[in-house]
């Protein structure tokens, strides 16, 4: 189970910002709708100009091959209060680091540019969006797809001292630390994957800092969610206020409506993760290698039970075990023991799951079951969402629909399952898998990993 509790986010200021691309003036210019990209300027005539007229440089760093940098095209730069912010306030560029065959004298000038930048800067994913001074030195950088309020945050950030990744990189390694706005920092290097970097400042910032105030001092909700993103161990002061402490972790959200429907199960998450991570994964495995051929899955339950006793319902801990025998019998490449832990699953907690938890269990199923009743099982909790449309995340739709078809394919029921795949697909054309699926389903091809034929069991 990889646990929700990292994908908390470290609370964000609440900037509301529009932004980016500056007018570039110099000789050859092409002026167009949208932002103002640099045409016939080098980068040293970015420099200049960036100086002359006090801006910031933005530069966008793509490939041809990257959906989230045309998704950032198309959702966020043709957004007119974007393009109006971006060409006032910065200096922009838009630098190809993939070469094709159609590339025009403009992409091909910039190819060396991006060569150097991709050493330099280290850049080895896309987009990448980085941020010069008016002076030419890097201070900010992102990287990933960015929603237009985040992008607003992002090129704010970047004219702000305080807030500015490199600027903050560069005084840390100097010895300057300001902890009050360490999370910020941490999370940011997170984002931008330095996971070495983010090692480094948690421990410096819980050690030197968060661990020696008092525990009153860590009911704050910024330090709260940090501590339920960054804690590695339940022996650490912070997993106290989880524990020990839980009604007053939640009562710290309760003057803010939306934090509170958010993290209100915050302490029951942070438990459930370290219940399975020490308690159980850690008594399974040393160093990847197993304590035990056969491992004593009561006796688990038992000690998570005494562990955490006023926390954890017994429907806690059976959801628990059932995670890590998938981890167990995944490790063994059992997968018809992997398939019917997932159709148990879906039998004793699937009225209570959303729609993604199911369809998780459900392409499991599809891909390792050969038994009619468990892939039936799965077929039937999936339907609630793809048949009666009780979706909780509609971009899961196309994905759920598609796990449908296969169940039905794999069933035997080819029509329907063509009916369902071209639905998918209709849904969401630019996912090429299924249009490949569609074309193994109308060649009579499996379409699954095992079982390898299409010998289906009626158990």
């Amino acid at each position: 189970m990889k646990s929700k509790i990292r994908s908390i986010y470290v609370l964000r200021p609440l900037l509301f910002f529009c932004f980016f691309s500056a007018q570039i003036l110099a000789q050859g210019q092409l002026r167009r709708e949208g932002i103002a990209y640099a045409t016939d300027a080098d980068w040293m005539s970015i420099l200049n100009l960036a100086k002359k007229e006090n801006k910031y440089i933005f530069v966008d760093c793509y490939a041809t091959w990257c959906n989230p940098c045309k998704r950032m095209d198309k959702d966020v730069f043709e957004n007119d209060s974007v393009v109006d912010y971006i060409n006032e306030k910065f200096v922009s560029v838009k630098i190809q680091f993939d070469t094709t065959s159609k590339d025009d004298k403009h992409v091909k000038q910039w190819h060396e540019i991006a060569k150097q930048f991709r050493v330099e800067y280290g850049i080895n994913k896309f987009p990448t969006f980085l941020f010069f001074s008016p002076g030419g030195e890097l201070v900010h950088e992102g990287a990933g797809y960015y929603n237009i309020s985040d992008f607003f945050m992002l090129t704010s950030n970047a004219m702000n001292s305080q807030r500015q990744f490199h600027t903050l990189y560069k005084k840390y390694s100097s010895g300057i630390k300001d902890y009050s706005n360490m999370p910020y920092f941490i999370n940011h290097a997170s984002e931008l994957g330095n996971q070495e970097l983010v090692n480094v400042l948690i421990e410096d910032y819980k050690d030197n800092f968060l661990y020696k105030l008092p525990i009153d001092s860590l009911f704050t909700t910024e330090r709260i969610i940090f501590l339920a993103q960054y804690l590695k161990t339940s022996k650490e002061k912070g997993f106290r206020i989880f524990n020990q402490y839980s009604d007053r972790t939640v009562e710290a959200f309760r003057y803010d409506s939306t934090l509170f429907k958010r993290f209100t199960n915050l302490p029951i998450r942070v438990i459930k993760y370290f219940a399975i991570k020490e308690d159980i994964l850690e008594k399974l495995w040393n160093n990847k290698i197993p304590i035990s051929e056969s491992p004593n899955w009561d006796s688990f339950a038992f000690e998570i039970s005494r562990k955490y006793i006023g926390h954890l319902n017994q429907n806690d801990i059976d959801s628990l075990i059932d995670d890590g025998k998938l981890r167990w019998y995944k490790w063994k490449q059992d997968w018809l023991m992997v398939a019917t832990i997932h159709a148990n699953c879906l039998k004793k907690f699937g009225t209570r799951m959303d729609d993604i938890a199911v369809n998780t269990h459900a392409w499991n199923i599809f891909l390792y079951s050969n038994k009619k009743t468990e892939l039936e099982t799965a077929l039937l909790y999936l339907s609630k969402f793809v048949i009666d449309k009780e979706f909780i995340n509609p971009l899961q739709v196309s994905t759920e629909t598609d796990t449908y078809a296969n169940l039905l394919y794999k069933l035997g029921r080819k029509d329907e399952a063509l009916f369902w795949e071209n639905r998918a697909y209709e849904l969401d054309c630019e996912r090429d898998r299924f249009l490949q699926v569609l074309t193994k389903m109308r060649s009579n091809e499996i379409t699954w990993i095992y079982p390898i034929d299409r010998i289906i069991l009626n158990e």
